[in-house]
């Protein structure tokens, strides 16, 4: 009986005495729920569309911050394919690239609220494969005045620079340890097993940076 207790607050404890470790700052980045200059708690996933387990993470993390509003969520793109991110060498995702160029594509066509609906569209998805490419296309053109245009938008040399400087850092990315997606920071440390026997640790000790933070 004590085992799984015992197993689980190994997992907390190893997010809190976890080194901090500089988020990847964005140029592109919009960050969902509290501005990050007065959040009292950040939550950062660096993850890929493609990945069902990064949708998982990616909805259950939105669902916390709309109910603690004193977080701030930031999504970092790691596409688990080598047409967009040289440094991934294992079998690529299906749509991985598209559906991070749509995103980047909206944050161009309507910033951040237009970023985070796209972004949502995507991740809400339950099956395996995401969105098929029409469906992609038909959103995407909700933020502009036609398909065309949002193709244009989403294939355009600006977007794929921009997707290009997120997946850059391979470096940096291996130092952070991100050789898999999703991978889940609160306050900058790794929260090594986000869910561990069916329980979300990544809700553990966001609740206690949350609890800390009212002490200060």
């Amino acid at each position: 009986v004590d085992a799984p207790v015992g197993a689980l607050a190994k997992q907390l404890e190893d997010w809190r005495v976890a080194p901090i470790l500089p988020d990847l700052a964005s140029p592109w980045g919009y960050t969902y729920g509290a501005d990050e200059e007065t959040a009292k708690a950040t939550v950062t996933v660096y993850g890929c569309y493609a990945s069902g387990r990064t949708r998982e993470v990616d909805r259950l993390i939105r669902a916390y911050v709309d109910e603690h509003p004193d977080v701030a969520y930031r999504y970092r793109m790691v596409p688990m394919s080598q047409a967009c991110n040289i440094g991934y060498d294992q079998i690529p995702g299906a749509g991985a690239c598209e559906y991070a160029m749509a995103a980047l594509a909206a944050g161009r066509l309507g910033g951040a609220d237009a970023f985070w609906e796209l972004h949502t569209f995507i991740t809400d998805r339950q099956l395996a494969a995401g969105p098929r490419e029409n469906e992609l296309m038909d959103k995407l053109a909700q933020f502009t005045s036609s398909k065309e245009a949002a193709a244009q938008e989403m294939t355009s040399d600006v977007v794929d620079q921009a997707l290009m400087r997120e997946t850059r850092s391979n470096t940096r990315l291996a130092q952070l340890r991100i050789e898999g997606v999703p991978r889940v920071f609160v306050n900058d440390k790794w929260v090594m097993n986000w869910r561990w026997d069916g329980h979300l640790v990544v809700y553990d000790a966001l609740n206690e940076a949350l609890e800390e933070a009212s002490k200060e």
